[in-house]
This record gives C-alpha cells, sequence and structure tokens, in this order.
C-alpha cells in the first residue's frame, strides 16, 4: 500500500505542469556591454511555437523560482506581419533574434513589446538599468500555449563597464569669444553715446548706459548660443568632440531628414504650430472682443474665470487633464466609454493639441 501510495503520489507530480529548469533552453550572459547594461543571450533546443512568451527575470540571488525575481523584459512570439522593426538602439531592451542567416532586431507590437516569428531558436538581448559592480543572476522562463512554463537555470554576472569618462573641456576659446561680445557691446554703446551726444539727440549721459545690461544679457545668453548653435550644426561636435570639433558641412541635415519619421515629426509639428496659433488667436480675440464690450454685464468675473486656465500651475493643469482622459477618468464616465487616447498616438496628438490651446486663449484674450 506505502509502495503503491508513493507511486502515486509521484505520478501526478510528474504529470503536474510546474515552473521548473529546463535542459531545452541554454543562456550566456556579458557583463562588458555598456554602462549598467548586461548581455543576454539564449537558445532553445526545440521550436518555438506561435504564442510562445520569454520572460527575462533579474534577481541578487540565484533563482530557483520567479517569487524573489523582478521581471526585466518579455519577447513574444508570434505573426510578425504589420509590426514595425525599430533599429537598434531606440528601446531600452534591445534584443535581437537569430533568423538562420544573421541577428535581425525584433518586432514591436502596438504596446512595445518585443516580438519574433515562431520556430525562432536564438534570441540575444541587452538589458539595461542594471547595478554596476553587483552580482546578479538572471534566468528566461518560457511560457508554451498549453500554459506550461520552463525556467532555465539561472546565471550569475554584473556589470563591470564603469560610467563614461569625465571630458575636460577647454573653456579658454568660450571665455574669449564672451569677453569679445561684451567687450564690442561696451565699445558700441560708448560710441554711440557719443554720436547721439554730439548730434543732439540725447541729453541724457546714462541714457545708454541704462539699456547696456539687458543688451549684454541678450547679447551673450540668446545671440551668442544661438549661433554658435548654428555653427556646430555644420560640425561633427557631441559630447566628445565639443571645443575638437571640424567642418562637415550639411551631413548633420542629410541625416535628420533621411531618418524615417522626419516626414511623421514635421508633418505634426506644422500641424501643432497652426492649430495652435489660429486657435489662439482666433478665440482669443473673439473673447478679448466679447469682454471689451460696454453691454456685458460681470465682465470683470467673466475675465477671472478665463485667466484661470493660465494662472493655475502647469503641473496642477496636467494632472486634472491626465485625470480626465484616463480609462476611469471623467471623460469616459461622461462618454459611457473605455477609450484610453494616452496609450494611442493619434490620441495623444489630438489631446496634448486641446490642452494647449486650452493653455493659449487666456493669454492671447488678455
Amino acid at each position: 500500500m506505502k509502495r503503491a501510495f508513493l507511486c502515486s503520489i509521484l505520478f501526478i507530480i510528474f504529470l503536474s505542469p510546474i515552473s521548473h529548469a529546463s535542459e531545452g533552453i541554454s543562456i550566456e550572459a556579458d557583463g562588458d556591454i555598456g554602462y549598467r547594461q548586461v548581455g543576454l543571450e539564449w537558445t532553445s533546443d526545440f521550436p518555438s511555437p506561435e504564442g510562445t512568451l520569454f520572460e527575462i527575470w533579474v534577481s541578487n540571488s540565484s533563482i530557483v523560482d520567479t517569487t524573489n525575481a523582478t521581471k526585466h523584459s518579455e519577447v513574444r512570439v508570434g505573426n510578425v506581419s504589420g509590426l514595425i522593426q525599430p533599429s537598434i538602439g531606440e528601446w531600452y531592451d534591445d534584443c535581437l533574434f537569430d533568423d538562420g542567416l544573421n541577428w535581425t532586431p525584433v518586432y514591436r507590437d502596438l504596446d512595445g513589446t518585443a516580438v519574433v516569428p515562431p520556430e525562432v531558436k536564438g534570441i540575444n538581448c541587452t538589458l539595461t538599468g542594471l547595478p554596476v559592480g553587483i552580482e546578479i543572476y538572471l534566468a528566461v522562463e518560457s511560457t508554451i500555449p498549453n500554459g506550461d512554463t520552463f525556467l532555465s537555470h539561472s546565471i550569475s554576472t554584473s556589470s563591470t563597464m564603469s560610467d563614461e569618462e569625465i571630458i575636460v573641456i577647454e573653456t579658454s576659446p568660450y571665455v574669449f569669444a564672451i569677453g569679445s561680445i561684451v567687450l564690442s557691446i561696451l565699445i558700441l554703446l560708448f560710441v554711440l553715446r557719443w554720436m547721439d551726444y554730439r548730434e543732439g539727440k540725447t541729453t541724457s549721459r546714462f541714457a545708454h548706459l541704462y539699456i547696456a545690461p539687458a543688451i549684454l544679457a541678450l547679447s551673450v545668453l540668446t545671440f551668442y548660443p544661438v549661433l554658435y548653435g548654428i555653427w556646430l550644426s555644420f560640425t561633427n561636435a557631441d559630447q566628445s568632440h565639443l571645443g575638437d570639433q571640424s567642418f562637415i558641412g550639411i551631413d548633420n541635415f542629410i541625416t535628420v531628414i533621411s531618418t524615417s519619421g522626419f516626414v511623421r515629426v514635421t508633418g505634426f509639428t506644422l500641424i501643432w504650430s497652426v492649430v495652435n496659433v489660429v486657435s489662439h488667436i482666433g478665440f482669443g480675440l473673439l473673447l478679448a472682443l466679447a469682454l471689451n464690450s460696454e453691454d456685458l454685464k460681470g465682465r470683470g468675473i467673466y475675465r477671472t474665470i478665463l485667466l484661470l486656465p493660465w494662472a493655475i500651475p502647469s503641473y496642477i493643469s496636467v494632472l486634472v487633464w491626465r485625470g480626465l482622459y484616463e480609462p476611469a477618468g471623467a471623460l469616459n464616465d461622461f462618454l459611457g466609454t473605455d477609450l484610453n487616447l494616452l496609450a494611442d498616438a493619434t490620441g495623444a496628438k489630438v489631446v496634448v493639441i486641446l490642452v494647449n490651446i486650452w493653455l493659449g486663449i487666456p493669454f492671447m484674450m488678455m
């Protein structure tokens, strides 16, 4: 009886779909990838059918199960037709998959989830946001369509690469440029004062001195940075070449224009500008004319109410509008819908335009 009972227990345990270490998944880690980054690659001895979900787990100790681990990323196996395939560097968890010929960037679903085609055996991900110099453990859990889960053995690694070296930039050229601007402005104001005084245009000795601070501030804080930024756009300046840049012509502009999202971003910028400017000026002017009417009673009350959007701190305004547009917010309660405008690209664009119109009309009206 005892032997039969033990055999029954072992049989039940054997049939139970539990999470366990799978010999079919092998993983390798590389901590020498980048600052707070670790590379993780795993392969399967068996093809991964559509609907399989790979989850990457991180822990400070060996991962026997995922109870005390933190999920970092996930990769889903599914149909990739119609999905975008972003370039490397656009996501915090860049992943590649082995398509049989080379390593190819994963596809991305609408919610940003990494998607790979079925039958893929090898996946390589760069995990970011990990501590430096601290040993961590990584494991990959695979969930197949029937609900069974398989947990790979955990592997220890650490991000060994330190932060980028602080580059000391030679500031003498900038000090010289700013000093030259200040000296030139002072000489120009002195010459203008002498010419105006000689021609009898002014009898004040300090007229030009009064405007000197404003002109100096505009020249140093506005005009010089703008002109210097225009010059830098024609060079290869970056955080490692600033101060030692070289002229490259319009290469930077060609790179920006040839980017895949340039037309989309530029189009939305134009729509943003036209809609906001027309709305601000048009509605602002109409409200101003209405409030200037002598027949309108309670103009002071209307002016106070209409100026509130401009007077309320932006942080509070953002919280209020976010609460209105959330799925459980007042807008869906009023309409009886389940819209999630903040999660949809088109809806988010419409929302920010409407909020900006609401913020800008009081200023233009005033």
